[in-house]
């Protein structure tokens, strides 16, 4: 695999115990990043 040449930060206020709280949460954060990760998938 090749190294990346640029990366995507997505906030998603994730806590160690799992829980997700906090104003990224709120703005649907957790959602970006599911679509971030179907994409990618669907991009190989």
């Amino acid at each position: 695999m090749e190294k990346p040449g640029q990366h995507i930060f997505v906030c998603s206020s994730s806590r160690i115990n799992g829980q997700h709280q906090g104003v990224c949460h709120k703005k649907d954060s957790v959602q970006i990043l599911a679509n971030f990760m179907e994409e990618i998938e669907d991009r190989d």
